[in-house]
């Protein structure tokens, strides 16, 4: 079967602009990374996957004859050059939306909202030209269909994929000790005042 993966040039973001290789250097969000993943175990199948997205590393690393770079069996592409007329299987779009997507030509158009909820119009720009949708959880299920009225029937949600090979060295635990494992921007400044709350309750129970 033909998967495509399509990360829309139109939104730009710099969420788009990776490859593989940037997981063990530089480093990319969870979405990227599923994505990654998700195209890596379709490819292991038997399909003919391929993410089309930006051209360059996030390293700012060149890649020679990067249109068309294969990683772990899958074809990363140039989402300039996506053809939409050109036929595909499954048609994923990825996160945003694309203004060509009425245009695609595919036997199933799949949205995946990987943590995108309130930017752009989803109810007239995404959802009525799809045949299915899938979130990253219950809850982003659940937004979707009370925000834009999606058809329960035709949206699920999915874990965010993980390497379990990563998890197979026991770490061992050191008491008190309190990781933040996301980037500062995203609530390091609440942390201080979290990590004396929950110290409080702890010495509680």
């Amino acid at each position: 079967m033909k998967i495509d993966f399509f990360c829309s040039p139109e939104s730009g973001t710099s969420s788009f602009t990776f490859l593989p290789p940037d997981i063990y250097g530089h480093g990319v969000g969870g979405a990227e990374i599923s994505l990654i993943r998700l195209a890596k175990a379709l490819a292991a199948h038997g399909h003919e996957v391929t993410v089309w997205n930006k051209t360059q590393s996030r390293s700012g690393e060149e890649y020679e004859n990067w249109d068309g770079y294969v990683f772990d069996g899958v074809t990363y592409r140039d989402a300039q050059d996506y053809d939409p007329q050109d036929y595909t299987d499954v048609f994923i779009l990825y996160r945003n939306p694309y203004s060509c997507l009425g245009c695609v030509n595919s036997k199933l158009k799949i949205f995946w909202s990987t943590d995108q909820q309130t930017c752009g119009d989803y109810a007239s720009d995404i959802f009525p030209l799809v045949d299915f949708t899938v979130t990253i959880s219950p809850y982003h299920r659940q937004y979707h269909i009370d925000r834009y009225g999606v058809d329960p029937s035709k949206i699920v949600s999915i874990d965010l994929g993980v390497d379990t090979s990563e998890y197979e060295q026991p770490v061992q635990k050191v008491p008190n000790r309190l990781l933040y494992a996301s980037v500062p921007s995203r609530g390091l400044e609440h942390l201080p005042a979290l990590f004396y709350w929950i110290q409080e309750i702890g010495a509680h129970l």
